[in-house]
């Protein structure tokens, strides 16, 4: 897992589904893609920390859907797995996702959406 102290913004925990397409160097704008269903373990205004069964090499480029409970609602984000890590006990794979591009008003709508998500106080 990566420290902390590197991370550009801060993040919290939240799980949700996410879809994504994972594309080949140089082949995003080819409609190339590997679909692979994953789950959230936390988000930040500039990424997620996702888990899936599925292993995804470190700097491969994707696209994104995540779906939030409450409001109803899906992002599609454009990003690059950072790091990963695998629990062998699990057998899952964890990895860092950087989002990257976007537009100026989509970047703003995530960051209000992940501000509104932290405030919520979580209920054990």
């Amino acid at each position: 897992m990566q420290n902390d102290d590197r991370r550009k913004r801060p993040r919290f925990g939240y799980d949700t589904r996410v879809e994504i397409k994972i594309y080949p160097s140089g082949e995003r704008g080819l409609g190339r893609g590997k679909e692979c269903n994953c789950r959230t373990e936390d988000l930040s205004a500039s990424g997620v920390r996702i888990v899936s069964d599925t292993e995804i090499a470190a700097n491969t480029p994707i696209d994104m859907l995540v779906f939030v409970h409450d409001p109803p609602s899906a992002y599609t984000h454009a990003g690059e797995i950072r790091w990963v890590s695998h629990d062998r006990v699990s057998a899952e794979y964890a990895m860092g996702i950087e989002f990257t591009g976007g537009s100026k008003t989509h970047r703003e709508s995530w960051e209000n959406l992940v501000e509104m998500l932290a405030a919520v106080p979580v209920v054990s």
